[in-house]
């Protein structure tokens, strides 16, 4: 069985930075003439999730990127801001919260975990219920506090847990979120494409 390669961080927070901004700086923004100069490729392609086994399950050749570094905040920390006060709905996140939440993705990004890609317990959620649940769209102010969802969102509830579905023409994916901040990732069939 081969692990999908995975990326785990703390925070939906640190989450939302690495997929909407360090990605493309590694791709082609801060470190695009970095060696080898494929380097930004496993990156890209990995999963990035938030769980507890902070890291990542995959071998690459570098993994020494200057998260925090003052040139790169110079260049894009106020658009870097304005993602993590979003991801965390916190209107008061400040600079000093953004500089230790890129510390702390720096130091996962040179982490190698085997366990970056496993959850300490099973969702509550199956998929059946997933697909057997009625989602209705999500209100601009709630798609303000999940920075990652990327096509239209809508939400289901179960009980204490709720679902939030991600739903783009080319994927869907799932969140089941619990009580003390909990979360999982389900991935959906592909031909998963209507709602009910």
């Amino acid at each position: 069985m081969t692990n999908t390669p995975t990326f785990t961080l703390r925070t939906e927070t640190q989450r939302a930075l690495f997929v909407k901004e360090l990605k493309g700086q590694m791709s082609d923004g801060y470190w695009e003439n970095s060696r080898p100069y494929d380097h930004w490729k496993p990156w890209c392609s990995a999963k990035v999730r938030v769980g507890r086994h902070v890291g990542r399950n995959f071998r690459i050749r570098k993994d020494n990127y200057a998260f925090d570094s003052r040139q790169l905040l110079d260049c894009v920390g106020d658009r870097m801001l304005k993602i993590a006060r979003r991801a965390s709905g916190n209107k008061d996140y400040s600079l000093a919260n953004l500089r230790k939440d890129l510390r702390q993705i720096k130091s996962a990004a040179r982490t190698f975990n085997e366990k970056s890609d496993q959850d300490e317990n099973e969702c509550p959620v199956s998929l059946p219920q997933i697909f057997q649940a009625t989602f209705v769209q999500m209100t601009e102010s709630e798609l303000e506090h999940y920075a990652s969802i990327e096509g239209d969102g809508y939400i289901a509830l179960f009980g204490e847990y709720f679902a939030i579905l991600d739903h783009s023409p080319d994927s869907a994916s799932v969140q089941v979120h619990g009580p003390d901040s909990m979360w999982w990732n389900l991935e959906l069939p592909p031909k998963f494409q209507e709602l009910s």
